[in-house]
C-alpha cells in the first residue's frame, strides 16, 4: 500500500469513528460534563487537519475556545457544533467535504 493509500484509509477510519466520538459528545452535554466536552472539541481540532479533514479542526477550535471562554454559550453553542460534525460525518462519509466557513450554524458559533 503506497502512502497516499495508508492516508486515504486513516481519513476513512477516522470518518468512521465520528459516530463514537459524537455520542461521547452527546453524553458529556447531557449530564453537564463540560469539561470532558472541552476535551473532546480540543482532540477534533487537533486530529482533524491530521487527517486532512479541516473542517473539524475548524469545528473543534471554535468551539474549544468557547468552552474556556465563554461557558455561558455553551447550552446554545453544542447542540449547534453537534449537529455540524453530524453533517461533516455524512459528508465525508460520502467522500465530499463540507466547508464548513460558510454554514449558517457555524458562522453563529463563531459570534457566540
Amino acid at each position: 500500500m503506497n502512502l497516499d493509500a495508508m492516508l486515504a484509509q486513516l481519513q476513512k477510519d477516522y470518518v468512521t469513528e465520528l459516530p463514537d466520538k459524537i455520542s461521547q459528545m452527546e453524553s458529556h452535554y447531557t449530564t453537564g460534563d463540560f469539561e470532558a466536552l472541552r476535551d473532546d472539541f480540543h482532540k477534533i481540532k487537533g486530529t482533524g487537519k491530521t487527517y486532512g479533514l479541516p473542517e473539524v479542526s475548524l469545528l473543534g477550535e471554535a468551539t474549544e475556545n468557547l468552552c474556556i471562554h465563554k461557558p455561558q454559550a455553551l447550552p446554545e453553542a453544542i447542540p449547534l457544533a453537534i449537529a455540524i460534525l453530524k453533517d461533516i460525518h455524512q459528508k465525508r462519509s460520502q467522500g465530499h467535504e463540507m466547508p464548513i466557513a460558510t454554514d449558517p450554524r457555524y458562522q453563529k458559533l463563531t459570534r457566540l
